[in-house]
């Protein structure tokens, strides 16, 4: 038997279906709602993020209504969910294609000549409401509510009814189909600029990279809801439906994906040599440095003398008898006669100082020891 969604566009209010395959509808639903979800941390997306939960919201709405028998077999209840469903069928469609206006506006439309552009922009302002006006005059046009025998039917009077709501369903479906078509043409053509790029930089000797990121899960999220709803017009049957469930919550996953991706970028080297070049700047040398470390004994890298050493260094320079090195940084006291270094500095005569040093002194190993020593 087949399976008729009064609502087709958005997969809604289908008939016939018994509470195993209300519940495997809903299923696919289920999970489109998780990734939905996840862009709430994304404030600029939240109109795909309500669409998912709207949707979610009108799917559950019908799956109980499938699965409760006090709602199943209550004309008066079934009826007034039933038009609830109809009524807000719209309002996820309305947010999608308005998501997908604003993002394709402001994301891909800017690669295209200006004349597309304008084209472009025109057409996907203008096909919001006539998608929207077409789904809601689909969903009640020739539809009514009667009970046949002790079941509630939802359906057509006449052939007439079905042939009305068959008209306006295929536009609506039509228009919806065309419209995510041109957001992925519009997608795919950014995605194709991308892989030339690339390939471009590959064979050429250039400091560049290209990132693809989320292009193509965006490109294939949109390809996927236009799949989803050119489905639409196969002859109704269970399998059809779930299918297109199935489509529809792959293409939100996929689009989804690709927002958090973010969408293709080049990278050069030029950016991370002007990023070393700031950071030198930043650590270049300034004399302001030093001055703490002048001002300031503690700071100071010097080691300050003893009064006993500065005395000592003031009168030999007066009486032109200058100290030895080890007089000079140390307390007056004769010097050894094993000292091994010291310095002579005649004031009188001009001359630098000599340094004068004594190996006899050190108790070094014999040449022939050494060697020995190295080859061991």
């Amino acid at each position: 038997m087949g399976t008729l969604c009064l609502s087709q566009a958005l997969i809604l209010r289908c008939e016939t279906l018994t509470e195993t395959e209300s519940i495997a509808l809903f299923i696919p639903t289920g999970v489109e709602f998780l990734f939905a979800s996840s862009l709430i941390f994304k404030t600029w997306l939240i109109f795909l993020t309500f669409e998912g939960w709207v949707y979610f919201a009108l799917a559950l709405l019908e799956m109980l209504s499938h699965i409760i028998p006090a709602v199943r077999d209550n004309l008066v209840v079934f009826k007034a969910v039933d038009v609830a469903l109809a009524a807000l069928s719209s309002f996820p469609l309305l947010l999608y294609t308005i998501f997908l206006c604003f993002f394709t506006s402001t994301e891909f439309l800017d690669g295209v000549p200006q004349r597309l552009q304008k084209f472009g922009k025109f057409t996907l302002i203008i096909l919001i409401p006539v998608v929207v006006v077409f789904n809601v005059v689909a969903s009640f046009i020739g539809i009514t509510h009667r009970i046949i025998g002790t079941t509630v039917a939802v359906g057509f009077s006449d052939p007439y009814d079905k042939t009305l709501w068959t008209i306006f369903t295929d536009f609506d479906l039509g228009f919806i189909t065309t419209y995510q078509i041109l957001n992925f043409s519009f997608a795919f053509f950014r995605l194709a600029k991308a892989f030339l790029e690339q390939q471009r930089i590959e064979t050429s000797d250039t400091d560049e990279a290209l990132l693809l990121r989320g292009t193509g899960w965006i490109t294939l999220g949109i390809k996927l809801g236009a799949v989803e709803t050119a489905i639409g017009f196969v002859s109704p049957q269970f399998g059809v439906v779930l299918a297109r469930r199935i489509l529809r919550s792959l293409g939100r996953a996929s689009l989804i994906i690709g927002l958090f991706e973010g969408l293709d970028i080049s990278e050069n080297f030029e950016q991370v040599r002007e990023e070393i070049l700031a950071g030198k700047r930043k650590r270049s040398f300034r004399g302001s440095r030093l001055r703490p470390l002048i001002s300031d004994p503690r700071l100071s890298t010097f080691r300050q003398l003893s009064p006993g050493a500065t005395q000592a260094a003031f009168d030999g320079y007066r009486n032109n008898n200058p100290p030895t090195r080890t007089r000079l940084f140390s307390s007056p006291q004769p010097m050894l006669p094993r000292e091994r270094v010291t310095v002579h500095f005649d004031a009188a005569s001009g001359q630098a100082p000599t340094l004068e040093m004594r190996f006899s002194a050190l108790d070094l190993p014999s040449p022939t020891e050494m060697v020995e020593s190295i080859k061991t």
